[in-house]
């Protein structure tokens, strides 16, 4: 039987009970209990098989190296059961994540939301399963933030509140601080010369291609780092650009000056967003943003959000 792709998906929420319950009555052999599930549910044999892998890895059943599989939950097979240990399972890993602002309240102040595409554990369909068991729900499909569910705002606010306690209790020496900040200024510099070369390269032709040049480290109040040109035919400096480097996460942070430079500047200002772990590929070429403000703070594009604190914008959507 081949292997199962844990991106094709799981069952419904009903059938992790008829997994339990098939268990239960005595069918044990993996491949026998994924043919019953397969034919209860009228599904994929590869939702069955991810489904009973969902079960093991959350400890609703044991499944041996012969492939036999034993219910841990008891003589009864409880939904009620399995939605714990889904939501215990979920917020372990959590804590083995990178992930950051996931959450926010809602607007009404009370509610907690949780952005969608930032969730760990899509590729093996754990927030499909969040959503089956009514532990995060959605209004819309395309709604970028999930509302959790009432009955356990406590529990993920109490690990909200333990890992910033955790997180505001690491220490780190003067000299750590400065290697990390030596380690991201680096890290910009090598997105900015990147940007510099692939905008000279933009422009070849230009009479004035020389004077595309870097400013940021003779001016670093200016509000951006590289004076360009839109065109070939222009002959000032009129396009004035902003380089933001990334790797995993696609976000960056937007200072106060830079900010203020794009309002002055609007339809001459533009970000340049690199993402570094492609800048070795000949074909890749940054996402650029042109008026920055008037994208991003007048019309609230869907797929970005922004975090309260250092203006931090997230890409949500690919």
């Amino acid at each position: 039987m081949s292997v199962a792709r844990r991106s094709d998906g799981l069952l419904r929420r009903g059938e992790f009970v008829v997994a339990v319950e098939l268990i239960r009555q005595g069918v044990e052999d993996r491949d026998a209990l994924v043919e019953a599930l397969r034919v209860a549910a009228a599904a994929a044999t590869n939702r069955a098989h991810n489904t009973l892998e969902t079960l093991r890895e959350i400890g609703a059943i044991a499944i041996s190296d012969e492939g036999w599989c034993t219910s841990l939950i008891g003589p009864a097979p409880s939904d009620g059961a399995i939605r714990a240990r889904l939501l215990k399972h979920y917020l372990d890993l959590l804590d083995r994540s990178a992930a950051t602002s996931l959450f926010q309240l809602g607007h009404d102040g009370r509610s907690l939301r949780v952005s969608a595409a930032q969730l760990p554990g899509r590729a093996e369909c754990y927030p499909y399963a969040l959503l089956e068991f009514d532990i995060f729900r959605r209004e819309d499909i395309e709604e970028p933030f999930w509302t959790v569910a009432d009955d356990v705002v406590d529990r993920f606010t109490t690990w909200l509140k333990q890992r910033n306690l955790a997180a505001a209790s690491r220490m780190f020496s003067l000299a750590d601080l400065k290697a990390a900040q030596n380690a991201r200024e680096m890290a910009g510099r090598v997105a900015e010369e990147w940007a510099l070369r692939w905008e000279r390269a933009r422009l070849a032709g230009h009479l004035f291609v020389d004077s595309v040049r870097s400013i940021s480290e003779e001016n670093a109040g200016a509000g951006f780092d590289i004076v360009s040109f839109d065109g070939l035919r222009a002959l000032s400096h009129d396009r004035f650009i902003e380089v933001k480097g990334y790797t995993d996460e696609f976000s960056f942070f937007w200072s106060h000056e830079e900010m203020e430079a794009a309002r002055r500047l609007r339809m001459r200002y533009w970000l340049y967003l690199v993402d570094r772990r492609l800048i070795s590929s000949p074909a890749y070429h940054p996402e650029t943003i042109q008026d920055p403000v008037g994208y991003f703070l007048d019309r609230d594009p869907i797929g970005w959000s922004v975090s309260a604190q250092g203006h931090k914008f997230t890409r949500l959507t690919a």
